[in-house]
């Protein structure tokens, strides 16, 4: 009778484990990890990563203790930490695909990615004529409106259709503003760098220079997908 009790009630667990996953695929996703980015929910883990002609996809993270972690207990415990040393790192995450989302069960920490990319692979046409900008989504950005406005009066400088503003915070210190020259919406407003930012009129290209050491500089690659930024890579590399 004992026995048969277990065999109904194992029965009974692996019923409710294949309905509970039954329409819940897993997935592996190679990209880097992204956590407080312009556009995304704050202070959680994302995966930015590309498909075949589409660039600049992201998921969002759902990391528990239970993660198996390959590459060190020291980067599963800066993830549960939320530690954003980790901004940037190039991971292949399996798990459980769910509302857009990843429940992960192993990541794995791969080597520093080589980010080769260029202006040319994201061109972007102009097709605006006429530009405003509204400070209303975005009242901190007003404290420079006069820089701003210099700026879009201009027309486009990004992107086909938006204005990249550079403003002096101070030594070795520039934030950037993004405006959408059709809507006006300033799209994000503080991206700070220490080594300035590249961009072209016609790429949706983004490349960011951090430094973070006295000898090193953290390049940032951001990509601009449906009025977000999105971080598609990152490396770090030694200035003599």
């Amino acid at each position: 009778m004992k026995k048969i009790l277990i065999i109904i009630l194992m029965l009974i667990v692996g019923i409710g484990y294949f309905l509970f996953h039954k329409d819940v695929p897993m997935v592996e996703v190679s990209g880097n990890l992204v956590i407080n980015n312009p556009g995304l929910s704050q202070n959680e883990w994302y995966i930015s990563y590309e498909e075949q002609g589409a660039p600049g996809l992201y998921k969002k993270l759902i990391i528990s203790e239970n993660i198996n972690c390959i590459g060190g207990e020291e980067s599963c415990e800066n993830l549960l930490q939320k530690d954003n040393v980790l901004q940037g790192e190039e991971v292949r995450v399996r798990g459980l695909n769910k509302n857009h989302s990843i429940v992960v069960s192993v990541i794995d920490f791969l080597e520093e990615a080589e980010c080769n990319f260029v202006f040319e692979d994201f061109k972007e046409d102009t097709t605006v004529s006429q530009f405003s900008v509204d400070f209303n989504t975005n009242i901190e950005a007003s404290n420079f409106e006069k820089k701003i406005r210099e700026v879009v009066d201009n027309g486009p400088n990004f992107a086909g259709n938006y204005a990249l503003v550079e403003i002096d915070c101070g030594t070795n210190c520039k934030h950037a503003t993004i405006i959408n020259l059709q809507t006006g919406e300033i799209i994000t407003h503080g991206l700070l760098s220490s080594h300035g930012f590249e961009f072209e009129k016609n790429s949706r290209l983004l490349i960011v220079n951090k430094e973070e050491l006295s000898t090193e500089v953290k390049t940032e690659y951001y990509l601009l997908q449906e009025n977000k930024l999105i971080l598609i890579c990152e490396n770090t590399k030694i200035i003599n």
